[in-house]
């Protein structure tokens, strides 16, 4: 039964703190590669940004990621059914397909704004673009390290805003979306673009890539952004924010983690695995490594 598993995951507060950590995460995931249990990333980072975080994820095979919130999929070499280009990062060969054209961001800034202003829509603090934020202060945002945080505005999809102010951030949301954007509403940030989000994404891998074809897909999401996507999986699971309001989904047959990110992440796989893989038993030896076992 296992084997028959795939994982599509949520990044920010669903596998990762909002303080950076990690926790137990990697080694879950080394486990479940070594099941061959396949995780998809499903997130708004970019590229950059989840390679950067790979290694730390503990990732080795079977990268496969949904960047900026569904604009596109990249993975490792030969798992794509066919691919848009190919491209080299932080010295890995990397495959991938747009499911959306690249924009010009500045021209889709200057849209947004222009109808934001014909619409007298003020937020408070104020709607920033996060290319005009320095790289301390994304981190203060985001409460990632200085390095990553720099990468939050290297987008090629999708426009991405700070404000804190979510009852203006809903309003954006609805005037866009009747403009025929995709709005997607993290916690700090909006993001704007002219794709499908995620649930697109998560479907055209589901139903193209040989590997993930036909298996139970599990998915695991936080916030108003992973909403689409937990509901075209086989198994949604809500992980709790520490703060703030808990999504909803509009099927009943959802779960919801004990806790937060990182140990919600964890405690809800193994408990998946324990109740539905045929009496498998996750277990960790006194070195700090996780075993499947019967």
């Amino acid at each position: 039964m296992y084997g028959r598993l795939v994982v599509f995951s949520d990044i920010d507060h669903t596998m990762m703190s909002n303080k950076g950590d990690l926790g137990e995460v990697p080694g879950i995931i080394d486990l479940l590669e070594s099941a061959g249990i396949p995780v998809v990333l499903v997130t708004a980072k970019t590229i950059s940004e989840v390679i950067s975080l790979r290694r730390s994820l503990g990732i080795k095979k079977w990268f496969i990621a949904v960047i900026e919130s569904g604009a596109a999929i990249f993975a490792d070499p030969g798992i794509l059914p066919y691919v848009s280009g190919r491209t080299r990062l932080v010295g890995e060969e990397l495959e991938y397909v747009e499911l959306t054209a690249k924009i010009d961001l500045e021209k889709i800034d200057d849209k947004v704004k222009s109808i934001l202003k014909e619409r007298n829509i003020e937020c408070d603090p104020p709607l920033v673009n996060v290319w005009d934020l320095s790289g301390e202060e994304l981190s203060r945002i985001t409460g990632l390290p200085v390095e990553q945080a720099k990468l939050i505005p290297t987008r090629d999809y999708m426009l991405v805003y700070y404000t804190p102010d979510m009852k203006c951030k809903e309003k954006i949301k609805n005037i866009l979306e009747s403009r025929g954007f995709y709005v997607g509403l993290g916690r700090n940030f909006i993001h704007i673009g002219l794709h499908r989000g995620k649930g697109w994404a998560v479907r055209w891998i589901m139903e193209r890539v040989p590997g993930i074809m036909n298996k139970t897909s599990i998915g695991l999401g936080d916030s108003a952004p992973d909403v689409d996507f937990l509901e075209v999986v086989d198994v949604p699971i809500i992980i709790p924010h520490p703060t703030g309001p808990r999504i909803r989904l509009a099927r009943p047959d959802y779960s919801i983690a004990p806790y937060p990110a990182p140990s919600g992440w964890v405690s809800s796989l193994q408990d998946y695995i324990v109740r539905n893989c045929s009496g498998l038993v996750i277990v960790k030896d006194l070195v700090g490594s996780w075993y499947l076992i019967r």
